[in-house]
């Protein structure tokens, strides 16, 4: 379906934008074979675009939303629920690590921070490292 999307992506080129996709991970791996198809996603739409339309090959893109889950449920599929703050930051490392080898990618926003609905996703615990890291 991404050849559908080309003429949007050259309106949205042509005007000076960008757009966004979700990337998040199932199960904390960092292994690229499994990752193409959940938090890596976008490079397989890129790989269509150089190959198909290089015209839009280039267009920049925002991770929208990142983190780790599984089913989509605010109490059970985020990282809290089935994981480990270190397993959270080392993904997160390792995810930073993988977009930024792509230079379409503008960045990423880590799904979320502050809602007690979405309890097993929420950023508080790791607040201080992630901090940290940013200021790296």
């Amino acid at each position: 379906y991404i050849a559908e999307l080309v003429p949007m992506l050259r309106k949205v080129k042509q005007l000076g934008g960008s757009w966004c996709y979700h990337g998040y991970s199932l199960n904390f791996t960092t292994d690229l074979n499994e990752e193409i198809w959940t938090s890596l996603r976008y490079r397989v739409f890129y790989d269509y675009l150089q190959k198909n339309a290089t015209d839009v090959s280039d267009i920049p893109m925002i991770i929208s939303e990142t983190g780790i889950d599984k089913t989509g449920d605010p109490k059970t599929s985020g990282w809290q629920a089935r994981g480990s703050k270190l397993q959270f930051e080392n993904w997160l490392t390792w995810y930073d690590g993988q977009i930024k080898q792509d230079p379409y990618i503008i960045g990423a926003t880590i799904f979320q921070s502050g809602d007690g609905h979405w309890s097993s996703f929420n950023l508080d615990p790791i607040a201080g490292w992630l901090s940290n890291y940013l200021k790296q």
